[in-house]
């Protein structure tokens, strides 16, 4: 699998961590191939270039849908694909409801198609991106263009304090406890986890969990020794037990197993690139 990454246009920066262009070859392996999947945090629009491509979810009966947008996952997931070449715009975790529209929690764990979620607003892109589905670069074009229109059009969809949260969370790994974040936002309980559900498609408490992971995962592909109590100490999991209880659940093996999902892709089953 190869990646190729691009710089948002300034304007979408807020909202978007990056673009990305990507292509799997699955020849090698009887024309199908198993990639895994796990939680970051993030939401994701996609174009697929190949209109013959397969591609199915294990969360998910539905197989292709050539223009989707995939909600923030929960748990570990993995597809059965064939070679596929596709464009897809990860956003930051607020920012498919600030220029998609849509709350973000009824489309957490889900894949959908655009065409589903939108409707008629998207036939003009769609024929854009399928008469150019020969060039990533001008797909990559046409995206950032009709996000930009989505940009100026989503006036009314603000998620500043959501916005403040997830900076919040993400600068402490996930390990700020939720009162700590009320206090911080201004926000009682219950309020925060509604805005926050509908803005980002998780609970405060799971994206907080979700990043945690993350980081430790990163701490652990950095680290040439593995010092599993540093781990747990820096994190703030209760013991070595939590720590690997959380690690697969998000990732679908245990720390010691992770190589396993690099035997799934030649990516090293980082579907998401890191930005």
């Amino acid at each position: 699998m190869q990646f190729q990454l691009y710089t948002p246009h300034i304007a979408l920066q807020p909202y978007v961590q990056g673009i990305v262009y990507t292509s799997t070859d699955a020849r090698k392996n009887n024309n199908l191939q198993r990639i895994d999947f796990f939680p970051v945090g993030s939401s994701y629009i996609a174009f697929v270039l190949r209109e013959s491509a397969y591609f199915q979810s294990s969360q998910q009966a539905k197989d292709f849908v050539r223009f989707n947008f995939m909600g923030q996952i929960e748990q570990h997931q993995h597809v059965i694909t064939s070679s596929l070449s596709l464009v897809y715009v990860l956003f930051r975790p607020h920012g498919a409801y600030r220029l998609l529209g849509i709350p973000q929690d009824l489309l957490t764990n889900a894949c959908s198609s655009l065409n589903t979620l939108l409707g008629h607003q998207i036939n003009e892109v769609l024929a854009k991106l399928e008469d150019q589905s020969h060039d990533h670069l001008a797909v990559l074009r046409i995206l950032q263009e009709w996000l930009l229109m989505r940009l100026g059009q989503n006036t009314d969809k603000q998620s500043g304090r959501v916005s403040f949260i997830c900076q919040k969370i993400m600068a402490h790994s996930g390990t700020l406890p939720i009162k700590e974040l009320n206090r911080m936002s201004c926000m009682s309980k219950r309020s925060m986890e509604q805005y926050f559900k509908e803005q980002v498609g998780l609970s405060p408490k799971t994206f907080s969990r979700i990043i945690r992971f993350n980081q430790a995962y990163k701490q652990l592909q950095n680290s040439e020794q593995t010092d599993w109590m540093e781990i747990v100490e820096r994190f703030d999991y209760f013991d070595q037990s939590h720590f690997i209880h959380e690690f697969k659940r998000f990732f679908g093996y245990t720390p010691s197993q992770r190589h396993l999902s690099t035997e799934n892709s030649d990516s090293a089953g980082l579907t998401y690139p890191s930005f």
